[in-house]
C-alpha cells in the first residue's frame, strides 16, 4: 500500500512537471498585444466599413477582429472568413507592401486573409497579423507568393521561387551560382522578388558600364557586376567567372564559356584560373617588375546576395601572378596590392 501511495504521488509530481513544461512553452511565445487601428475594410458581402479594428487570436474560436464601426456605436465581432481585405493604418517596416499602412487580403487558394507583403509582378503574402506592434516570432509563419499566369506557391526556401520566375531564368541561376538555392533565408526571398518587380532596378544596383563580345558573334552593351571570384570555395559558385548583365530590359547570367571578352569602364579584363580551388575568373590586368598579375575582386565574409561587399574596399581585391599558364597568390600579396590600389587611386580602407 505504502509502494502504491509513493507511486501514486511520484506520478503527480511528474504530471505537475509537465504541465509547467507546456506553460513555460506556452509563454516562450509571448502573445503579441494587439492594438486598435484606423481603417478600412471590404467585407465579402460588399459592405464597406470604416472604423478602428483590433485583431483577437483565441484558441477556442476562430480568429477575427473585433470593430469599432465609425457609424454604429459599440464593438462588434467579424471573423476572418468574411473579409475581402482590410486596410489598417500603421506598418511593420521591411514586411508591409507599404510604409504606412498594412493590407490583408483574402486568398482562396489557403482560405485564409493574409497579409500584403509584396506587390507588384509577383506579390507577396504571410500569414502575419502585425500592424507595428512588438513581437519575439511569428509561430507557424508562413509565406506565399502569387504570380497572374503561374500560379500560387507557398515559400519555405528560395528554390520554391523557380515556379513563379520560371518566365525569367535569371533569377534562379543567379540563386544557384551564388550558393542560395537552397536558402531559408526570407531576406534572399525578398530581395529576389523585388529585384524582379523592379521597373528600375540599376537605382539599386549601381552596376557598371559593360561591354561584351561574346563567342557566337554579338555585342552587348548596358550595365553588369562581375561576381567576386570564392577563392575559399565558401559559396559552392562552381568553376566559372560569372557576370550578371543587364541590357535595360532585363538580366542575363553569362560566364567564361559564353564570353569572348569583357570590358568594363573601358577597361578590358582578362581571364585567368585559379588552380587551387578550380575558379576562373576576370580582373584587371596589370604587369609590375616584369611579372604579369591580374586583379580580381574576391568574395568576402560580409557580402551581399551577389557576393558583391556593401561597402567595398582593399578587402575586396586580391592580387594574382601569372605562373606557367594559372595564378597563384604571391608572398607579398598585400604589399603588391596596396601598390596596385594606389596606382589606380582605388580607396585603401
Amino acid at each position: 500500500m505504502k509502494e502504491w501511495k509513493m507511486r501514486c504521488k511520484f506520478l503527480l509530481m511528474k504530471f505537475c512537471f509537465l504541465v509547467f513544461l507546456l506553460m513555460q512553452t506556452s509563454t516562450v511565445y509571448s502573445a503579441v498585444k494587439y492594438e486598435w487601428h484606423a481603417g478600412h475594410a471590404i467585407l465579402k458581402s460588399g459592405l464597406h466599413i470604416e472604423g478602428e479594428f483590433q485583431f483577437k487570436d483565441t484558441k477556442n474560436t476562430i480568429p477575427h477582429f473585433l470593430v469599432k464601426d465609425s457609424e454604429i456605436s459599440g464593438v462588434k465581432r467579424i471573423d476572418l472568413p468574411m473579409f475581402e481585405s482590410i486596410k489598417l493604418l500603421g506598418a511593420e517596416r521591411g514586411a508591409s507592401a507599404m510604409r504606412d499602412s498594412t493590407e490583408w487580403v483574402w486568398i482562396e487558394e489557403y482560405k485564409d486573409l493574409m497579409r500584403v507583403v509584396r506587390e507588384g509582378d509577383i506579390n507577396l503574402y504571410d500569414n502575419s497579423r502585425i500592424v507595428n506592434e512588438k513581437y519575439d516570432f511569428i509561430d507557424n509563419y508562413q509565406l506565399i507568393g502569387q504570380h497572374p499566369l503561374l500560379g500560387v506557391k507557398t515559400l519555405d526556401e528560395v528554390s520554391d521561387l523557380n515556379k513563379l520566375m520560371r518566365d525569367r531564368p535569371y533569377f534562379m541561376e543567379s540563386a544557384k551560382v551564388t550558393g542560395k538555392l537552397d536558402s531559408k533565408d526570407y531576406g534572399v526571398i525578398l530581395f529576389l522578388v523585388d529585384l524582379y518587380n523592379d521597373q528600375d532596378p540599376l537605382k539599386y544596383l549601381q552596376w557598371r558600364e559593360v561591354k561584351i563580345e561574346t563567342l557566337a558573334g554579338e555585342t552587348k552593351t548596358g550595365h553588369g557586376l562581375l561576381q567576386p571570384v570564392d577563392i575559399r570555395n565558401e559559396c559552392n559558385t562552381g568553376s566559372e567567372a560569372y557576370l550578371h548583365f543587364y541590357d535595360g530590359k532585363d538580366f542575363e547570367l553569362l560566364d567564361n564559356t559564353k564570353l569572348k571578352s569583357v570590358t568594363l569602364e573601358g577597361t578590358e579584363l582578362q581571364l585567368g584560373y585559379y588552380g587551387l580551388t578550380d575558379k576562373h575568373f576576370y580582373g584587371m590586368p596589370w604587369e609590375h617588375e616584369g611579372s604579369n598579375y591580374v586583379v580580381p575582386v574576391k568574395v568576402i565574409n560580409k557580402n551581399r546576395y551577389l557576393l558583391d561587399s556593401r561597402k567595398p574596399g582593399s578587402p575586396d581585391y586580391i592580387v594574382l601572378q601569372e605562373i606557367a599558364g594559372t595564378f597563384r597568390k604571391p608572398q607579398d600579396e598585400i604589399r603588391l596590392r596596396k601598390l596596385f590600389l594606389e596606382q589606380n587611386q582605388i580607396s585603401w580602407d
